[in-house]
């Protein structure tokens, strides 16, 4: 959560940064960025594109989760020895298309 800060409590600096917040400010110490002045409805914004942001990825990985229980359910007429040599073929077919991607750069 952003840090609150009163215009007030050093007028001759913040009152320059703030007037004009059409373009964000970015703040240095040292020559490094250390912060930004931005619009208060550009802060919200960004707050709600993250808010969408994190419940998109929630409910992401609630279809997931789902989607891995139902084919955990399925069943299947293989041993889980062969369950795992596919698995084991599959990751090796992965591999070795990988290292031919990577030669043809």
């Amino acid at each position: 959560m952003a840090e609150e800060r009163r215009i007030s409590e050093s007028r001759a600096t913040y009152e320059t940064l703030v007037s004009d917040l059409s373009k964000p400010v970015i703040v240095e110490r040292d020559g490094r960025p250390v912060g930004v002045f931005i619009a208060y409805q550009e802060y919200e914004r960004l707050k709600k594109i993250a808010a969408e942001s994190d419940l998109r990825r929630e409910q992401a990985w609630q279809r997931l989760d789902r989607l891995l229980a139902d084919i955990h359910a399925r069943p299947t007429g293989l041993s889980p020895a062969e369950i795992e040599s596919e698995i084991t073929a599959a990751v090796q077919a992965v591999r070795e298309e990988r290292r031919a991607n990577i030669g043809r750069r």
